[in-house]
């Protein structure tokens, strides 16, 4: 029995494509193998040694990611140029000015007044804090100004409010026309009082308001300058 003799083997799923008599036997002389064969395993020599490589070789780089940390503008150091001490001195002595008379053109209107929102002793208090502050700023080689641009803000909004308590204690008042009846009335010493503290928190907003600005504007030039140097180191 000839083993390449498609013809006697039982192929029941793959039936012969070729008459058995005309097909060629794959040995020695036969070039291509009979079908459903295996093509036969042809073992290819090394390259040798210095014989240069079919493909591109790749080689893979690793890259180490650094983070770099950078202080929050909020956070930054302002120098303390002469112009910003000699600012910051005076306009802290005249904030504890501003609240010496905010407290006591309130003690006043509390005495002759029949009521009041004691609007002058609460913003005394945070014209105090805000003063001392800039005066230890204006001492200091530099200084972050987010601290002082936050007391501002908080004044700023303190004076507002005082301002409109102020604007209802004076409009909501009665003036006595009779010395009898002066516990439920304001006497014109009252009356002035209230004006004079409602004109000082107008001038104690006004003053404010630069405060914010020129802190504000120092603690940009701060951060674009720190920026910028950054910038050149890379």
């Amino acid at each position: 029995m000839n083993p390449y003799d498609l013809s006697k083997q039982g192929f029941n799923n793959y039936p012969n494509q070729y008459p058995p008599m005309t097909q060629t036997q794959y040995g020695l002389g036969t070039p291509y193998p009979p079908n459903n064969a295996p093509p036969p395993y042809v073992q290819y020599p090394a390259p040798a040694a210095g014989y240069p490589s079919p493909g591109p070789s790749y080689q893979q780089h690793g890259f180490v990611a650094t983070p770099v940390h950078h202080p929050s503008n909020n956070l930054v150091q302002t120098q303390m140029t002469s112009g910003l001490k000699a600012y910051f001195m005076i306009s802290g002595i005249f904030y504890l000015i501003w609240a010496a008379l905010a407290l006591g053109l309130e003690v006043g209107i509390i005495i002759n007044s029949r009521w009041t929102y004691y609007r002058g002793i609460w913003t005394a208090v945070f014209l105090i804090a805000g003063g001392i502050s800039m005066l230890a700023a204006s001492c200091r080689e530099s200084y972050v100004m987010f601290h002082l641009v936050r007391w501002f803000c908080c004044n700023l909004s303190l004076g507002v409010l005082a301002l409109i308590l102020s604007i209802v204690n004076l409009s909501t008042s009665y003036r006595c026309t009779s010395s009898f009846y002066w516990r439920y009335c304001d006497h014109a010493l009252a009356t002035n009082l209230k004006i004079t503290i409602l004109v000082l928190f107008i001038v104690v907003i006004a003053h404010t308001i630069a405060n914010l600005i020129v802190a504000s504007n120092a603690q940009k030039r701060s951060a674009a300058s720190i920026g910028t140097n950054a910038i050149r180191h890379q």
